[in-house]
């Protein structure tokens, strides 16, 4: 499990710098820096460092492995997307 968060934290720190230099060339040495490219690049370093591997779920804690390991239930579509009527399921939703 350490080598697999060594490698994604390595390659969240190569392209964090990769991002850090094309912003830092396409401004000009930040003459032309866009303040609004802040938010973007935040953006993007946050979903590169949130890129991970699946562990293994016998290293979780019993309480955690049972939630991890539990089959998924999800509610059906037609319980929350509604029509202009709420409580009316969309006429678009299959039967």
């Amino acid at each position: 499990m350490a080598k697999e968060s060594l490698k994604a934290t390595g390659w969240g720190l190569l392209v964090s710098i990769a991002i850090a230099v094309l912003i830092v060339a396409g401004s000009r040495n930040l003459a032309h820096f866009d303040a609004a490219l802040v938010g973007y690049t935040f953006a993007v370093l946050f979903a590169a460092f949130a890129i991970g591997y699946p562990g293994d779920p016998n290293a979780l804690p019993d309480k955690l492995r049972e939630r991890e390991l539990a089959p998924r239930n999800r509610k059906p579509i037609s319980e929350f997307v509604m029509s202009s009527d709420w409580g009316h399921p969309a006429k678009f939703l299959p039967e």
